[in-house]
């Protein structure tokens, strides 16, 4: 789905304590946007670029890292043009915090000439949530 909430949940069907991410279509942006108690990550990126895999899985460790603290919802930049142009997307992959309903910090890639998933991980840690990456070695 071209919008889609990453999240690190039981897999359904197997047997209890066995936790992956599992991508679940999002109906209600808005709604998730605007009256979810947990902070919002919007990830934006663009199915025609392949370099958009690395990224991808790099939120899917972020999701994992934050679970019940931030939700993730990666949007299809290329699909869903309306959703970009109304978050003043300029390119991708790019990533908007939202908490509380407001729009809290942007960490636009193109401001950088070279970055690496863990600085959105030292990005969120400056907005108040650190990640905690122990949770990769469950």
């Amino acid at each position: 789905y071209p919008v889609t909430a990453v999240v690190y949940e039981q897999i359904p069907g197997e047997e209890e304590g066995f936790y992956g991410i599992l991508y679940r279509k999002v109906t209600d942006l808005n709604g998730i946007v605007t009256q979810n108690e947990q902070a919002v990550v919007l990830y934006f990126y663009s199915s025609v670029n392949s370099g958009s895999l690395e990224v991808t899985a790099g939120v899917e460790d972020l999701a994992q890292c934050l679970q019940g603290r931030v939700i993730f919802v990666s949007i299809d930049a290329f699909s869903e043009a309306e959703i970009s142009t109304a978050y003043e997307i300029e390119g991708y992959p790019e990533f908007v915090l939202i908490n509380n309903g407001a729009r809290i910090s942007d960490f636009g890639s193109m401001n950088y000439a070279s970055w690496h998933i863990s600085d959105v991980g030292l990005w969120l840690s400056d907005n108040g949530f650190e990640p905690d990456y122990s949770m990769l070695d469950m």
